[in-house]
């Protein structure tokens, strides 16, 4: 694996004219050449398979107002190895794509759908988290439509925001491009309508709001034969700690004290409801189990591969 640090372009670190700017205290990335990077996972009659778009380190200069003592104990290093995730939902008629990871030279999701043998034109619905750029760059190459096909959905309140910010050029440019491919929907709690009458059988997809990293950040809830598995986006950016304790905000999030709120919400859903996470920072596999412990946090346990879903993830 290419192992060259190279400084890393997120619209995410900040708001406005800054929204491409770089931040090289916070978040790295470690190198591309992750073609093949690929689990899969079982849900009910369907597979869910995790892609890692790229490797990344989060520094503990991105929490706002960090316990000390948390991250003396659990980040020593100053550091926790992280990834920037993607997830593909394969269903009998579909696929379903869960953000697009960085894109350009640092991302690999489109890579690896070439090696699961799919096509960018066999994407037929792209889900959208939230319209930071580590999740939207792979929808574009220069300014050009890598998912022509793709019906992509997005949380009415999330467009809104971005377009109120012209100088936001990553997001913009992605408006811009799928103005005709874009679904926005509204928070209602309740299954979004992705598929024809007799196409979505084996699966439902719910939406919840998950407001504060940005105001429309949104979690998918996958529903198939009475599994679930929650994608949550960015409710967390350091599982290690941010478990531990959930009140700790990172500098990304639009509104610090409503992204804790959302993450304790949706830790509690998870935990009552036993449901698996997945997110777009959780160490690649990137999907965990989380259980209340007595000190007020969450203890995680990372979901292993199932080994049916690994050889069925492979095919086209």
């Amino acid at each position: 694996m290419l192992k060259i640090i190279f400084a890393v372009l997120f619209s995410f670190l900040v708001i406005g004219k800054e929204a491409d700017a770089a931040d090289k205290s916070s978040q790295e990335i470690l190198g591309s050449g992750i073609k093949g990077s690929i689990e899969s996972y079982k849900v009910g009659d369907i597979v869910v398979i995790a892609i890692k778009d790229t490797d990344t380190n989060m520094g503990k200069s991105i929490f706002l107002e960090p316990d000390a003592a948390i991250i003396k104990r659990l980040m020593s290093e100053g550091n926790v190895r992280s990834s920037i995730n993607t997830f593909l939902i394969k269903t009998a008629k579909h696929n379903i794509l869960v953000d697009t990871g960085i894109g350009g030279s640092g991302g690999a999701t489109h890579d690896n759908l070439v090696y699961l043998g799919i096509d960018p034109s066999e994407i037929d619905i792209i889900l959208i988290t939230h319209m930071h750029n580590d999740h939207i760059g792979g929808l574009l190459f220069g300014k050009d439509k890598i998912y022509p096909k793709a019906k992509v959905y997005i949380a009415a309140p999330e467009i809104e925001f971005w377009q109120s910010r012209p100088s936001a050029i990553a997001a913009n440019n992605v408006l811009a491009a799928y103005t005709q491919n874009i679904v926005p929907f509204e928070f209602a709690n309740k299954a979004l309508p992705l598929f024809a009458k007799g196409e979505g059988d084996d699966i439902e997809i719910k939406v919840m709001k998950a407001a504060g990293h940005t105001p429309g950040h949104s979690a998918f809830e996958v529903i198939s034969k009475k599994e679930h598995l929650l994608i949550a986006g960015d409710i967390v950016h350091n599982i290690t700690i941010q478990t531990a304790e959930p009140l700790m905000s990172v500098t990304f999030d639009t509104d610090p004290e409503e992204a804790a709120k959302t993450r304790e919400e949706i830790f509690d859903y998870a935990q009552k409801n036993k449901i698996p996470i997945a997110g777009m920072h959780i160490p690649f596999g990137g999907i965990v189990s989380i259980q209340k412990n007595k000190q007020g946090g969450y203890d995680f346990t990372v979901v292993k591969t199932n080994e049916d879903a690994q050889q069925k993830g492979g095919e086209k």
